[in-house]
């Protein structure tokens, strides 16, 4: 499709309208916030699996360690929930 020279120049100039349009309507300083929560769990986890393997704890303190864990992340998400 051949676009005629004065069409190409109008298209350019919409845009170009456009844009300074947007730039001048307060629209375009835009703060975006975002709240992102990563799971660690797993992480934990494979350093308290790799401490066990590693003779660094005995079964029982591994057993422990991952039930303190499993409780501190519930009451961490039991806390999070009564903040929203």
């Amino acid at each position: 499709m051949i676009i005629p020279r004065h069409a190409a120049a109008s298209v350019s100039e919409r845009k170009s309208n456009l844009a300074s349009n947007i730039d001048q309507s307060g629209n375009s300083d835009v703060d975006v916030k975002i709240n992102m929560q990563v799971d660690t769990m797993p992480i934990a986890f494979a350093v308290l699996g790799l401490a066990l393997a590693n003779n660094q704890l005995t079964e029982p303190q591994y057993q422990t360690a991952i039930n303190q864990l499993v409780e501190a992340t519930n009451t961490y998400q039991n806390t999070q929930k009564h903040v929203k």
